[in-house]
């Protein structure tokens, strides 16, 4: 009798878990044909950059995470704890640092959901997530159904009151980018109405003459990425800092030359996105595409937060030269990794679309590795402050 009494209170007691966890798991269910998001589950679009299709139309890449942050989870925290041990965490604002910094890696990412977006005139259902919980879908979209200013447009998931959004810039295939194994820029030109005959749908474009590339670690953010004691203490325990100059670059390249478009193409992971994005407008810095690296803690493209940049930087800034054959880039890098060997190779495979290769020098290099460029196409530098001449 009393086993029995046991018993009943123990269901009595699990109930409400069991029903919460229930309800739970068929809200999921239902999002999964309805493209609803959770009220437990999160967005982050990242920005892109969409291309000319022909005279009518624009490629429009869309490219989103769908997680479940689960803050509250005590595995996660024990985890971080222990990330927090090995990196020898020395205060309350190391920790702090690292706790917003490695949540992202230990998120729940929701796989095989789909979500549906608002751009210019148009709903967009994209792709089903995959189990990091991105989705890439790209849209070909008639230039009368959008209406960009200043050659960028917001969109954002309908029916959710959060309103997640995202932004994709628009860059018309002529003149002159910057990538910066991160950052898009423009010499002459700027976003301007484009002329066409009356009748004919009209979109304000980044026409830029010129693109910039730029890698994010120790070209624009200060990492020190050669000692990888201070590179990892620089990552996830330090308020990030911008290599001098730098800030004060951008901000005349972006002066004397309206509507320049920026790319950040960097080995780091986009978990770490909200952080680099919040800390370069905090900064000053114009606004980006970004492209960093996938990696799942929970299979083997961990390890490629690990692997040589090479072959991923080069998959990441092809894609950019082959979209806007008729621009001209700058590329910037630094000389600590493999940028030098990454434009160069850049350069022989692209050399009508290289204007200019920047390397800042952070190991007092000497070295061959920029004799493949003409002497003419490269410069090495310190501080931001060192390029403002070339401007």
């Amino acid at each position: 009798m009393a086993r029995s009494y046991r018993c009943r209170a123990a269901a009595l007691l699990l109930f409400p878990t069991l029903a919460v966890a229930l309800t739970s798991k068929l809200a999921k269910v239902k999002n999964y044909f309805s493209g609803d998001i959770a009220g437990d589950e999160r967005v982050v679009f990242f920005p892109t950059v969409a291309s000319k299709v022909n005279a009518t139309h624009w490629r429009v890449p869309i490219h989103g995470w769908l997680f479940e942050p689960e803050q509250d989870s005590r595995k996660r925290k024990l985890a971080i704890d222990g990330i927090g041990s090995l990196f020898q965490v020395k205060d309350e604002s190391e920790l702090r640092y690292l706790t917003e910094r490695m949540f992202p890696f230990v998120v729940d990412n929701q796989s095989m959901k789909f979500v549906r977006i608002k751009l210019g005139r148009k709903v967009y259902k994209l792709s089903r997530t995959s189990k990091d919980g991105h989705s890439t879908t790209t849209i070909n979209i008639a230039e009368r159904d959008l209406q960009p200013i200043d050659g960028m447009m917001t969109y954002q998931v309908i029916d959710d009151a959060r309103k997640f959004e995202g932004q994709v810039f628009f860059v018309e295939d002529q003149g002159l980018s910057i990538i910066s194994v991160s950052v898009n820029q423009s010499k002459e030109g700027g976003c301007q109405a484009s002329s066409q005959p009356e009748g004919q749908p009209t979109t304000r474009t980044n026409k830029s003459k010129v693109q910039t590339s730029h890698d994010i670690d120790d070209t624009v953010k200060d990492t020190n990425y050669l000692d990888k004691k201070q590179f990892y203490a620089n990552t996830f325990l330090r308020k990030f800092r911008s290599v001098p100059g730098m800030k004060d670059y951008f901000k005349e390249v972006k002066r004397k030359n309206k509507g320049c478009a920026v790319h950040f193409v960097s080995a780091s992971p986009y978990q770490l996105f909200e952080q680099l994005r919040n800390f370069f407008r905090d900064e000053g810095f114009p606004e980006a595409s970004y492209h960093l690296k996938r990696i799942r803690i929970k299979d083997k493209s961990l390890l490629q937060f690990f692997a040589d940049p090479f072959d991923y930087k080069m998959k990441q800034i092809e894609p950019l030269m082959e979209s806007f054959p008729g621009r001209k880039f700058i590329l910037i890098g630094d000389s600590g990794e493999k940028d030098p060997e990454i434009y160069c190779a850049i350069y022989e495979k692209f050399p009508q679309q290289v204007q200019q290769v920047l390397i800042r020098n952070i190991n007092d290099a000497e070295d061959s590795r920029m004799d493949r460029l003409p002497r003419e196409k490269w410069q090495y530098f310190t501080t931001g402050f060192d390029l403002m001449s070339g401007i």
